[in-house]
């Protein structure tokens, strides 16, 4: 009888054992879970703030180029207006074109586009922004553009407005 009492002991005594490295193995599986896990999650945090820093440096830069464009469009008028020489302003012209060109290009490789507007369009608030409006006397030019002050930019893909164009509205005497 004391032989298979220990045997009973014995038996019991491996069953708790066997329980206990049971759910110790458990608790080792759910925390190895939770850390892979855990792990995924930041891999994916860092991705996305690579990202979003990328986009944020992207946007950086071609908003600067935008300011170049605009500023080779303003010395392009300056240059039909001072330089009388035809030869001297179509080189320099021709300069100016050049290097607007190659900006305009890295800007659309980045994925925007200018917004058209022209003097005559008609004011559209969600691609322009209306700095300043001037007095006209035809009907038909109220609402119009007068004239575009800055370029505005899209993106190309999702056809969100980066910048809009600042342009001068045409509004009737009243």
């Amino acid at each position: 009888m004391k032989k298979e009492t220990r045997k009973q002991e014995k038996k019991l005594e491996i069953d708790n054992r066997v329980n206990e490295l049971e759910k110790m193995l458990e608790q080792e599986k759910v925390n190895r879970l939770t850390v892979l896990a855990e792990f995924q999650n930041y891999k994916k945090r860092l991705e996305n703030e690579k990202n979003d820093y990328r986009v944020f440096a992207t946007k950086m830069i071609i908003s600067q180029l935008m300011q170049i464009l605009d500023d080779f469009g303003r010395a392009k008028k300056d240059i039909e207006e001072k330089i009388k020489d035809s030869k001297v302003q179509s080189e320099v012209l021709n300069s100016i074109k050049m290097l607007n060109e190659k900006i305009a290009f890295i800007v659309m490789q980045n994925g925007y586009e200018e917004i058209p507007a022209k003097t005559g369009d008609k004011f559209n608030p969600e691609l322009m922004e209306a700095i300043t409006s001037v007095e006209v006397k035809d009907k038909k030019d109220e609402g119009t553009l007068i004239h575009v002050d800055q370029k505005g930019y899209k993106h190309i893909e999702s056809g969100i407005v980066f910048r809009t164009a600042k342009v001068i509205v045409g509004k009737l005497n009243s």
